[in-house]
């Protein structure tokens, strides 16, 4: 189709169920599918994806006699295409299973692209390319397996079961050497910016300066410029947190994903997407492996393990021979209200006492957790979410964790216009304090939201940390997993019933999974290891299985409940999240849109649990009421949700104001 006019179909980055037909503009390049383009749509000109090229005959009747009605392109901004036939392929499926628009999903694959050349980084010397460590057997049998779906070019989905420190990451570097051998390309994707920089400098001291390493703390053109390595075939290795999965190889032969349970992987905006998902997906098309890596599978991942849909690979013991770290249960109940229980203290003097290191798990960002008046119970509450206010000490002020608002201490309450506040729940910044205090000579080093918000945060404070001699990291969920850190003899978890009991059918499988990752980060080098659990419920299932390897009993219980009650992995589920200014509309639209729906798909096989008030009943402003389908939706009920919700948001006057959030595959309920 060389010849003028030419038509071209466009998908719009906005939530629109169909692609729109525009003219090319006489003398302007033509484009390649999947490239970016600025069009005009209504009244304003919008970003978006070329699908294809249409002769006259594939217009819509209403202009097919009429061409010359046809909008012109206004700019083509790809040239060549950013996007392969490829990733269109698996943004179609991608916008057909997770309901999302095209336009969106193929906006959410590609990085900002800056309006300068970017600078290149500055060259940094590689250190001396360490030697291969020795396998054991399982790690040999583990990769074996890998290598010969490599070999076959073949998709095949392996989940790595290996206890923390069996030596996953090189049976990782082995598989990656291999693929890199038959000229083949790997996507590594890890679960948190935190764990990038110490995987970065030892995937590229083995591999070279073939890896880029790909996440959301780099700058626009720094994104720009790993995208720009690939497609010139500089980079043959991409290491990254989720959105490095749409890294444009075009001889993709290995996709590894570390930590594979992690809820990090799911993408909580549109397109609400999940990382392992579409790995899978992509890999198929492929005809490439998939490594899922974790000490803690997921209980999706190893159900699939269970019913052959993955190759089962385990590492049963850790690579260095050192025993399991011993865990105690420190039982708080009967204790008052310390933070930092005396077996705790003594032991942290201990490790201190010997030049060792200790890791403190404090799942609580934040001084305290909510302030209160004594004299009548009010508590602060934010004024735009259903929560408590947070009080920072280093601001000296309290913020919302959930809309980031911020107030000032007030001196009296304004309830009872008394003055007896209390600080409630101690967060890190308090532990902080108190372990400066009693340990004044030993730096204290604390990773949370607030201590990691400038870049390079995470990388500085692990380094600090690394320095040889006596040194206590403090943190959140962010020092549980992947760092590998020999000095590292003592770790305490300061309170474990944190997300024990949250509203959320996974609540108890994430609090097993985040203590037995932070529980492995203990004697992973020449000296055993120890680790000390502070909790209200030492007789919880969760905390009884922490003295086993492997949590095995605790997973079959889990999963024969999940079972039981038609969740996950024996059902498919989502979740619409129906939200309004108004508490009244925002229940009026869900109740419309439950109605329709049933009316609309009588024969839908599953369960609708709802509308009910939502776990945090109003976010930013915005009062929610939330529905739970259970079994699988089609591609058309998916789109059908959205539009029916737009009539009936139109039919009750405020399309302006209602909004659906639909969850395929919902990692929290909250």
């Amino acid at each position: 189709m060389s010849e003028f006019p030419r038509y071209f179909d466009v998908a719009l980055a906005l939530p629109l169920w169909r692609p729109f037909s525009y003219r090319l503009s006489e003398g302007m390049e033509a484009p390649e599918p999947g490239a970016r383009v600025r069009v005009p749509f209504g009244r304003a000109v919008e970003q978006g994806f070329v699908l294809r090229e249409i002769g006259a005959d594939g217009l819509d009747a209403a202009v097919r006699d009429k061409p010359e009605r046809l909008r012109e392109i206004v700019e083509v901004l790809d040239s060549p295409s950013w996007l392969d036939e490829g990733l269109l392929s698996l943004g179609r499926w991608m916008s057909a299973y997770y309901g999302a628009s095209l336009g969106e999903v193929l906006r959410s694959m590609l990085p900002i692209k800056p309006m300068k050349r970017p600078r290149p980084p500055e060259p940094k010397p590689l250190p001396s390319r360490p030697a291969s460590l020795t396998l054991n057997e399982d790690q040999r049998r583990a990769l074996v397996s890998v290598e010969k779906a490599l070999a076959e070019n073949r998709f095949e989905a392996f989940l790595l079961h290996g206890v923390t420190g069996s030596g996953k990451t090189e049976v990782y570097l082995r598989a990656i050497e291999t693929a890199l051998a038959a000229e083949k390309q790997v996507i590594v994707l890890v679960p948190e910016i935190s764990l990038t920089p110490q995987m970065a400098r030892r995937f590229r001291a083995r591999l070279g300066e073939q890896v880029g390493i790909f996440h959301s703390g780099l700058s626009a053109g720094e994104r720009f410029a790993v995208w720009k390595g690939i497609r010139e075939e500089r980079l043959r290795v991409v290491l990254g947190p989720r959105s490095a999965i749409f890294a444009p190889f075009e001889n993709l032969g290995l996709i590894i994903l570390d930590e594979e349970h992690d809820s990090s992987y799911k993408q909580t905006e549109k397109p609400r997407y999940h990382a392992r998902s579409v790995a899978l997906v992509r890999a198929r098309a492929r005809g490439a492996a998939v490594i899922l890596g974790s000490a803690t599978p997921s209980l999706d991942s190893l159900y699939n393990a269970r019913r052959g849909k993955y190759s089962l690979l385990t590492l049963p013991r850790r690579a260095s021979g050192e025993r399991r770290p011993e865990v105690e249960i420190v039982d708080l109940s009967e204790r008052g209200e310390e933070i930092l229980s005396e077996r705790l203290l003594e032991a942290l003097d201990g490790t201190l006492s010997r030049g060792e290191k200790a890791m403190l798990l404090l799942n609580r960002r934040g001084h305290s957790r909510f302030r209160i008046c004594r004299s009548c119970g009010h508590v602060p509450r934010c004024s735009r979410c259903d929560i408590s206010l947070t009080y920072h000490s280093g601001r000296g002020r309290m913020l919302c964790h959930y809309c980031g608002l911020e107030r000032p201490l007030p001196p009296v309450c304004p309830e009872c216009a008394g003055g007896r506040w209390e600080l409630v729940g101690a967060g890190t910044q308090q532990v902080e304090m108190a372990l400066r205090m009693r340990f004044p000579e030993t730096p204290v080093l604390r990773m949370d939201m607030d201590s990691t918000s400038h870049k390079n945060a995470h990388a500085e404070i692990l380094e600090c940390f690394g320095e040889k001699g006596p040194a206590v990291l403090l943190g959140t969920q962010m020092i549980a997993k992947g760092h590998h850190i020999p000095a590292v003899t003592l770790v305490g978890v300061i309170s474990a019933d944190t997300g024990l009991f949250l509203p959320d059918f996974r609540a108890a499988e994430r609090s097993w999974q985040l203590l037995e990752q932070v529980a492995g980060r203990s004697g992973r080098g020449d000296r055993p290891g120890r680790v000390i659990v502070q909790t209200l419920n030492p007789d919880h299932p969760v905390l009884t299985s922490l003295r086993s390897e492997g949590g095995g009993d605790f997973l079959d219980r889990e999963l024969r409940e999940r079972r039981l009650l038609n969740y996950p992995p024996f059902r498919k589920l989502s979740s619409l999240m129906i939200s309004a200014p108004e508490e009244k509309l925002a229940e009026k639209a869900a109740e419309a849109l439950i109605r329709k729906f049933r009316e609309n798909w009588p024969d839908h096989a599953g369960e609708i649990l709802g509308p009910v008030e939502a776990a945090i009943p109003k976010l930013k402003g915005r009062h929610r009421r939330q529905v739970l389908l259970k079994g699988a939706l089609g591609p058309e009920q998916k789109v059908w949700l959205h539009e029916g919700f737009a009539a009936i948001s139109k039919d009750l006057r405020r399309s302006g104001a209602l909004s659906l959030d639909l969850d395929v595959d919902p990692e929290s309920l909250l």
